[in-house]
């Protein structure tokens, strides 16, 4: 044998307080060829061989479906078309029919200004002439009497 195998074999034994470094040697030696030889299956001989009872645990998944019925309110923005011609003449009409009344309006605010022009014009006329009575006339008595 090599010096340096033997010398890691007598500190590995002293590590490990093995007294008999000779026969720890040839047991190796023995493990050795063993295992080269047959590959690492283990070769019990049959008095050493005990049937082991195993307990297998099995677990089962149980999936059940569960219907679940849930409303659910879905908005929904329907467009439809419609013939609104109709719709539409019956705008433009109207629209005309205010736009005639807004004439009318403005027509009658005119001649209401020319009215109240007139008024002012004779409030202003009867205001600003005094009457002038005769020096013989009698103020308290009434004519229609």
């Amino acid at each position: 044998m090599d010096n340096k195998l033997k010398k890691e074999i007598k500190e590995y034994c002293l590590i490990n307080d093995i007294e008999d470094i000779d026969l720890f040697m040839s047991k190796c030696t023995k493990d050795g060829l063993l295992l080269d030889k047959y590959g690492v299956a283990p070769f019990l001989p049959k008095s050493q061989i005990q049937e082991v009872p195993v307990e297998k645990e099995v677990v089962k998944e149980v999936i059940k479906e569960v219907i679940v019925e849930k409303e659910v309110i879905v908005e929904k923005i329907i467009t439809k078309e419609i013939d609104n011609s109709q719709v539409l003449e019956e705008i433009e009409r109207l629209k005309k029919e205010l736009e005639d009344k807004d004439l009318t309006i403005n027509k009658q605010k005119k001649e209401l200004d020319k009215q109240e022009e007139i008024l002012e014009h004779f409030k202003n006329v009867t205001v600003n002439r005094r009457a002038q009575y005769m020096k013989t006339s009698n103020l308290n008595d009434t004519y229609l009497d």
